[in-house]
């Protein structure tokens, strides 16, 4: 999910005239989007985390390198799920619209 694919989607929304149609895919896409950030955030905290006490410093350079592979990958899942959980919280939210 990208702050651009978001935008086409509410600009499309937009263009259709209907608000109601608008508004639950304003609400879709911001929730989305910001799931995204939140959980790629934490989710690259978590997997660096989780790598560090499993490889600790003893490995040298490599750990470094683990290191970063962990962020990457935890990053890559935490933004998944992120998405994930705002689609279904805007699920939720626009059932009551």
């Amino acid at each position: 999910m990208s702050f651009a694919g978001a935008v086409i989607n509410i600009k499309e929304a937009s263009d259709t005239g209907d608000l109601n149609h608008m508004t639950k895919i304003t609400v879709t896409e911001t929730l989305k989007l910001g799931g995204t950030v939140y959980g790629g955030y934490y989710g690259a905290m978590a997997g660096t985390a989780i790598l560090a006490v499993a490889f600790g410093v003893t490995t040298g350079g490599l750990g470094f390198v683990v290191l970063g592979a962990g962020a990457v990958i935890g990053g890559a899942v935490g933004s998944f799920a992120g998405a994930e959980s705002g689609n279904l919280l805007a699920d939720e939210i626009n059932e009551r619209i």
